[in-house]
């Protein structure tokens, strides 16, 4: 079947349908199905293509004697958009001490201001040196066309109110994104696929300071953060940090402090000293409250943090290994140091406890005890006994024990009679010698 007139497609803006236009016209070309299916095919028009459609087209030209025939010849696949997605919004509420800041920052803020940025391919001439082919040739100048992305910011209408506010530290999570659909491109009746749109109605714009990914927002800095319907923002505000921390010999607490802008407020004194009360240390451990908030005020002003810094007093740690007045016991008294005081140094212990020369000390028990002395909250350690002798004890009563036989009483007057009589018997040796000292006639 052929029918003269003029034909033209048209294909809409989207890519996504084709159509024909036939209007009868005795001086036109001649029309038949072989010869629309080579323009579509000339067009390149690929995708979609519903014979039945071009088949009915093509009957109703002979019926088209002065009106014009329109048919929907070709159909391409629109691309679906990914799912709304879901956000799980995490802001954490303002902190007591930043209150009346964030109510005097977030009254004075200016309306957000929201963008998106946009990539754009576009072909661009370049001008560049090509070198010559002859040894000594000058190069010459070439104009080439390269393919860019071009990246722009457009701005986006968003509803101004707000419907919450908190604050964020830096590289906090401000909220979960939970995509529970992906988009789906499409294809052109040209057979060329077609993007996925890049932003659903439910879109959340991430504003200054927010930065995105495919699962989460979150902040780029310090600050209050406040969000609209379909809008995020954090103000920038670097508020002073602070911190307690113990030594390691529970001796001593310190603080740690990092100044931010001097017009945040500070934390008070007596902030300081509750948090150092909670690591169960006294009032007369610690130093003024008139000298924690100097410390802080020469710290904010000068934009120089502290670390490490003691807020107890200042006291010498000491130690004295000695006997006492017995000599039974060896005892070890010592005391912690403080603040900038010296400290206690355990090795220096030990070295004193074996220079003692106590004999019999148990060095594992002594050094278990020390070790746990050194790590717990107490600060005095009042003789402790390293070792102990043994005293001196009275012995058992002693008694006598005879290995002689005792004299009956008749033995003892015949031996005393004996004697008697032997004394009678024998001359006296005065009277011999006064005879013998007599001169002779």
């Amino acid at each position: 079947m052929e029918t003269k007139g003029r034909l033209k497609i048209t294909v809409d803006q989207a890519h996504l349908t084709a159509t024909i236009v036939f209007k009868a016209d005795s001086h036109g070309k001649v029309w038949n199905l072989p010869k629309i299916k080579k323009l579509l095919e000339e067009k390149g028009i690929v995708e979609g293509v519903n014979e039945e459609a071009l088949a009915s087209a093509v009957e109703q030209f002979d019926h088209a004697s002065e009106e014009t025939v329109t048919q929907v010849i070709a159909q391409g696949t629109p691309p679906r958009p990914p799912a709304s997605p879901e956000y799980i919004w995490k802001l954490q509420p303002v902190p007591e001490e930043l209150q009346q800041d964030a109510d005097w920052i977030l009254q004075k803020a200016s309306e957000p201001h929201i963008t998106t940025k946009k990539h754009e391919r576009v072909q661009v001439e370049k001008q560049v040196q090509k070198k010559s082919n002859l040894p000594f040739g000058k190069p010459k100048q070439e104009t080439v066309k390269k393919w860019e992305t071009r990246v722009t910011e457009e701005p986006v209408q968003v509803d101004h109110q707000v419907i919450e506010t908190g604050w964020a530290e830096a590289e906090a999570l401000i909220a979960e994104i939970h995509n529970e659909g992906e988009g789906v491109l499409g294809r052109s009746v040209y057979g060329k696929p077609l993007p996925i749109p890049e932003t659903s109605t439910d879109k959340v714009y991430p504003g200054r300071g927010v930065k995105e990914t495919a699962e989460a927002l979150y902040a780029s800095h310090s600050g209050f953060v406040r969000r609209g319907k379909n809008w995020v923002e954090v103000l920038p505000f670097q508020h002073h940090k602070w911190e307690m921390t113990v030594s390691k010999d529970q001796a001593t607490c310190l603080l740690q402090f990092s100044p931010g802008k001097k017009d945040a407020r500070p934390p008070k004194a007596e902030q300081i000293v509750a948090a150092a009360k909670q690591k169960q240390f006294s009032d007369e451990e610690l130093v003024s409250a008139q000298k924690i908030t100097q410390m802080i005020t020469v710290s904010v002003q000068r934009q120089k943090p502290l670390k490490d810094v003691p807020i107890t007093k200042d006291r010498d740690g000491w130690f004295k290994v000695e006997a006492s007045s017995d000599h039974l016991k060896g005892f070890l008294s010592a005391e912690k140091g403080s603040g900038h005081g010296k400290p206690l140094v355990l090795k220096e212990i030990g070295a004193a406890i074996k220079k003692s020369g106590f004999k019999g000390m148990d060095f594992d028990k002594i050094k278990e005890d020390l070790v746990s002395f050194y790590r717990s909250r107490q600060l005095k350690l009042e003789e402790y006994v390293l070792v102990e002798g043994q005293a001196p004890t009275r012995g058992s009563d002693r008694s006598l024990e005879f290995s002689c036989r005792f004299m009956s009483d008749d033995e003892r007057e015949t031996r005393q009679q004996d004697t008697l009589l032997q004394e009678t018997a024998e001359p006296s040796n005065e009277h011999s010698n006064e005879h013998s000292d007599e001169p002779s006639e």
